[in-house]
């Protein structure tokens, strides 16, 4: 196979294993990369202040998207290089709608420079919510710019819930979601942002076609990247409905997948 001149990975059940770190052989396999001259880009939902665990990575110069593409992430300088904002009167409208389909939703905003969230979400949170202020939703709208709306269902885990409310949503925001977890987590963006239009802008910088790239990902935010680039893998712990999309996999985030699968591509047999 062709070397790629870019690698593109997912943290949380793809680079990073079940305890949440980079096993050695996957920072083994993406400094080899580096070291030969190939772009590394890391591709999150998490928001930019939950980056601590590339601490192993941060003498590489990597490319960071955050917030589901939504954010350029300077890592080395710690800040935000750029943004794509939720339009406010959009996001009012459509918080609207889905209050009026079901009143039990809460609601959260992911501003540039921290969090908001309404006592609802809070509620139906199955875990704890770091650093957030607890405020409704519709004055946090206009506090400071955010990138993503997340809604939090009472009961519904998150794949129903994205399919009860993509509909209602239309094409006014892009919703996806990243955790199998009930209640369930619906991450809203702006029209058309995801993973792969904040990867499609870096490849763009760096003049490189999408079809030199490979991609590596495990849930339904991480689809439209893995359909971007030449070379898509699904990692074998991956929800089901990406082993649909019949791309090659590259074994389980538990197991070094993304290392073992990215040495395989350089040239190495074990």
């Amino acid at each position: 196979m062709t070397e790629p001149r870019l690698v593109a990975t997912d943290l949380d059940g793809t680079l990073l294993n079940a305890e949440g770190v980079i096993s050695g052989l996957n920072q083994r396999a993406l400094r080899e990369a580096a070291d030969r001259g190939i772009e590394v880009v890391v591709a999150t939902g998490r928001p930019w202040r939950w980056l601590q665990v590339l601490e192993p990575l941060h003498d590489l110069d990597l490319h960071v998207l955050t917030s589901n593409g939504a954010v350029r992430y300077d890592l080395h300088g710690g800040v935000v290089t750029s943004h794509d904002s939720l339009d406010v009167d959009v996001v009012a409208e459509v918080i609207g709608d889905l209050r009026g389909a079901d009143s039990r939703l809460g609601f959260a905003l992911e501003h540039v420079d921290g969090w908001s969230c309404d006592e609802v979400y809070l509620a139906h949170s199955t875990v704890a919510v770091p650093g957030a202020t607890v405020r409704p939703i519709d004055e946090a709208l206009n506090v400071s710019p955010a990138v993503k709306l997340l809604v939090r269902s009472a009961d519904l885990p998150s794949d129903r819930l994205a399919e009860v409310l993509a509909p209602l949503i239309g094409d006014r925001l892009t919703p996806t979601w990243s955790f199998v977890v009930s209640p369930g987590l619906l991450e809203i963006s702006s029209p058309g942002v995801t993973k792969a239009s904040g990867l499609q802008r870096v490849l763009d910088d760096l003049d490189i076609a999408a079809a030199e790239a490979v991609a590596f990902g495990d849930m339904p935010n991480d689809i439209a990247m893995l359909q971007l680039v030449g070379r898509g893998f699904v990692m074998s712990n991956a929800h089901p409905s990406l082993h649909e999309l019949g791309l090659p996999v590259a074994g389980d985030h538990d197991d070094s997948g993304v290392g073992r699968t990215l040495l395989g591509l350089l040239g190495h047999d074990d």
